[in-house]
């Protein structure tokens, strides 16, 4: 249906999925943790959506994304961005959007979701992530400055989450 004959590349929304088993040991840890990754996936896929439908695509989720060959020829596939180590479904969806005249959508619907498994815990998580950031060096400027406030945004909404339930005196203040 998003493959129209204009559209050279689509994203979509890959949602990560707790095992049934691993929701039961360590429960309130462990459910407050993939709800946060569950969350920050859900928030980097709006975030997508929404540039990729201003025609300012930069980010996407390599899980749930697809190309037309003729698309991945005429950018020379991933030549220009091999030295990376991660990053390459951002850098080749921004490969496509500038150095292309290719339409790219995003699909929201539910049946286009490619559910996943999260990191198995905190240390493969920290490790996906500094992959991630590893693909930063070769983002321009402006990108690596939003990326910067965007993780820090994710950081310290973690924090915050894990403060709550211990000093509740903190928010209530607030008000």
């Amino acid at each position: 249906m998003q493959f129209k004959p204009e559209v050279g590349l689509v994203a979509g929304y890959s949602p990560y999925v707790i095992p049934v088993e691993k929701a039961v040991t360590n429960r309130i840890l462990y459910n407050m943790f993939f709800k946060f990754i569950g969350y920050e996936e859900f928030r980097a896929a709006i975030w997508s959506s929404g540039a990729i439908g201003w025609n300012l695509g930069w980010l996407c989720t390599g899980r749930s994304l697809a190309y037309r060959r003729k698309v991945y020829d005429e950018v020379d596939g991933f030549e220009k961005i091999k030295q990376s180590i991660s990053g390459d479904d951002d850098l080749f969806l921004q490969l496509v959007r500038k150095q292309t005249k290719w339409y790219i959508r995003y699909v929201k619907s539910s049946e286009s979701f490619v559910p996943t498994l999260p990191p198995a815990d905190f240390k493969a998580f920290v490790e996906q992530r500094k992959r991630h950031f590893s693909a930063s060096k070769i983002f321009s400027f402006p990108m690596m400055l939003f990326f910067f406030f965007y993780h820090f945004a994710n950081l310290l909404l973690f924090f915050i989450s894990f403060s709550f339930p211990v000093r509740p005196d903190i928010f209530i203040a607030c008000y």
